[in-house]
């Protein structure tokens, strides 16, 4: 690190130490305020998925989880019995998709594809049928004959369901050899989404990940690399929260994984008073001053957490979680291309299948549980200042910025 670049971290460091002590002094100052349950209620959760054209016909279909198993309208133009090698079922005048993906279910593929308002076609997803670039919903408009209300297709388009099956094949995984591969960190606050990128990453790769806690819970549920020593090479990446620089320096590289920290905030929240996947209740946030102590000191670890992977790190790939959301296999390329491991395209094809994982908690039912910002206006005042701290340590690094939507909050 050069004379300028020790500068500038030194600057910065100065800039962290004297904004925890201002938003100390002003906590101390507002505290009473804040612990009187004083929260403004007036801004809502906003929604987070905006509506489907589908969702006012499939819920007549008659099977309630059909609008969760869409996948989406596929423009196809090549030989569909080719790509979708399965069971077809053609000029089926009474056809409604309760009954392809039934039928392809019981048939054990993990698609169903209606196209031209008659004809049902099983398969597995494959390099020529991905279920990638969806044309507009408007272009499955046929109606189906036994359903007049549920769309089922059009001309060289396909309306595209998952069933209940599962490819098997997506689940193999399996231990490299020790001290085969450098150590990996994956590295995040807690409660930006690092177990659901594990199950990513393991789902892409075929590969174990580890962690530094030997959580029993997430072992029973699949993630064997629990089991193992983390320093052992075993597992292709490390999941920490942990941001002492002894620690940061036991790693070759590292990815940061980072998420808006009033949502992950919120999250990590929810994970002390419901697990893995619950909730907690609206009672925790405007009872005594528990939530009032929780922001203030999980904002400052969520500022430490970044700052410190960022300084120490011998090589580091920041990732935001709000990019994993809108496009997961491209940012898992940039992951594996980060660590040089070559593509698996047959391996990226599991990306779509059991795309959440046991334990990712469904970031919209996160978000409205609460029918009131938790966050006070004196709260957000702090944590931006955090916030812009971690985006000048960003841009030092070369980094790409932080996501808009961090600044201003929600």
């Amino acid at each position: 690190m050069g004379l300028r670049q020790k500068f500038l971290w030194a600057l910065l460091l100065f800039a962290i130490s004297y904004s925890i002590i201002m938003v100390t002094l002003f906590s101390h100052q507002r505290r009473d305020d804040l612990t009187r349950g004083k929260h403004s209620r007036s801004h809502k959760y906003r929604n987070l998925r905006e509506g489907n054209i589908l969702s006012s016909v499939l819920g007549t279909v008659g099977d309630s989880h059909l609008l969760d198993n869409y996948l989406g309208c596929v423009n196809f133009t090549g030989n569909i019995r080719d790509s979708l090698p399965g069971k077809q079922y053609e000029n089926l005048r009474s056809l409604t998709p309760t009954e392809c993906v039934r039928n392809c279910t019981e048939k054990n593929f993990t698609l169903a594809a209606i196209e031209g308002a008659s004809n049902c076609y099983c398969g597995n997803r494959n390099v020529n049928f991905t279920v990638k670039n969806l044309a507009d919903d408007k272009m499955c408009n046929l109606k189906c004959g036994g359903d007049t209300n549920a769309p089922c297709g059009g001309s060289q388009h396909y309306s595209v369901y998952r069933t209940k099956v599962v490819d098997s094949s997506c689940n193999k995984r399996s231990f490299l050899e020790a001290y085969s591969v450098p150590l990996i960190a994956l590295a995040s606050f807690p409660g930006s989404g690092n177990t659901w990128i594990r199950h990513l990453l393991e789902r892409a790769t075929g590969i174990f990940t580890g962690s530094v806690y030997n959580d029993r819970d997430l072992y029973k549920h699949g993630f064997k690399g629990e089991s193992e020593k983390y320093t052992n090479g075993k597992t292709l990446f490390i999941k920490t929260h942990i941001f002492d620089r002894g620690h940061i320096e036991e790693f070759d590289a590292a990815i940061l994984v980072i998420r808006n920290p009033y949502k992950a905030i919120v999250s990590e929240h929810n994970r002390k008073f419901g697990g893995h996947t619950g909730h907690a209740s609206a009672k925790k946030y405007i009872v005594g001053d528990e939530w009032v102590k929780f922001v203030m000191g999980k904002s400052r670890t969520w500022t430490n957490t970044a700052i410190n992977w960022l300084q120490y790190s011998k090589r580091i790939l920041v990732i935001y979680y709000e990019d994993l959301i809108e496009d997961h296999e491209r940012e898992i390329r940039k992951i594996l291309n980060f660590i040089e491991l070559p593509e698996n395209n047959g391996r990226l094809l599991c990306l779509s299948e059991d795309t959440d994982g046991p334990f990712k908690r469904p970031e919209k039912r996160e978000i409205q549980r609460l029918d009131f910002d938790p966050f006070t206006d004196d709260m957000k005042e702090y944590i931006d200042i955090f916030i812009r701290t971690v985006a000048m340590a960003i841009e030092l690094k070369a980094q790409p910025p932080l996501p808009s939507e961090y600044i201003p909050n929600f």
